[in-house]
């Protein structure tokens, strides 16, 4: 495992990667929508990182329900959405 780096570095490439995994399931399933939740997805991050400051645990209790809900209904609407796509590839 990676030794923690002082200045924040891995945790923000792993938080670019999750953003990254996150957005490419978005953009097969909903591409409409993936904008909007990319920009969602930033938001919610700045919203964690002043809420870990602020040792708000109700916040981070309401980011983790509200982006569980809306994972629950991408996942949804993948199993029945006509824009699901495979990446090149897969069959």
């Amino acid at each position: 495992m990676p030794e923690p780096r002082p200045d924040g570095t891995m945790a923000t490439e792993a938080w670019q990667a999750a953003r990254d995994g996150v957005l490419e399931l978005w953009r097969r399933v909903q591409p409409g929508r993936a904008d909007a939740a990319a920009a969602q997805l930033d938001v919610s991050h700045q919203d964690v990182l002043a809420a870990g400051v602020a040792d708000d645990h109700q916040t981070l209790s309401e980011l983790r329900a509200q982006w569980a809900g809306l994972f629950r209904r991408l996942i949804l609407s993948s199993l029945v959405s006509p824009t699901w796509t495979r990446p090149a590839g897969e069959s």
